[in-house]
């Protein structure tokens, strides 16, 4: 059988053909020197691929916990620890904030973070910290309402107060 006309693999442009039996092939070109190699398709890698759950699972989490709030203690569970804590921060010759109100049952927490120590002591019959090293903590609970002033016995100008509702 023999064709007549114009071949079957004429007129496609940038590509060399090859006339094979039921019509034409592509045939693969030499490369150019001017032609980049191929590169090959991206891929994750296996562990990139796996430390997606473990980053994600712990954030979900978290947001779902800040979104839904504090739990609240269980019916009947006689905890010791208080039910939150202010704090107080001994810096520059200063308690910072000077006044914190909190509730019954709640504690306050001193932290010092001057370069001397410092007390935190009642003014009437109450609490006496002790000394408060630089760096150190010292935490009360206050168990009944009321205004208790405080002061540092090594500083008289170091003054505060915590009102109890």
């Amino acid at each position: 059988m023999s064709h007549t006309g114009a071949s079957p693999c004429t007129g496609i442009p940038n590509r060399s053909h090859v006339r094979v039996m039921g019509g034409c092939r592509t045939r693969k070109r030499a490369a150019s020197p001017h032609s980049r190699p191929r590169r090959a398709p991206m891929r994750r890698s296996p562990a990139r691929t796996l430390s997606r759950p473990f980053i994600a699972l712990p954030a979900a989490l978290a947001l779902g916990a800040l979104l839904a709030g504090p739990a609240a203690p269980a019916a009947g569970a006689g905890s010791t620890a208080t039910e939150t804590e202010a704090t107080v921060v001994i810096e520059g010759y200063e308690f910072v904030p000077a006044s914190v109100t909190i509730h019954v049952g709640d504690s306050v927490r001193w932290v010092n973070k001057d370069n001397d120590e410092h007390t935190t002591t009642s003014d009437e019959p109450g609490w006496d910290s002790g000394l408060i090293a630089p760096g150190g903590d010292f935490t009360q609970v206050f168990t009944a309402p009321g205004t208790f002033s405080y002061h540092c016995d090594l500083h008289s100008t170091l003054t505060g107060k915590v009102v109890v509702e």
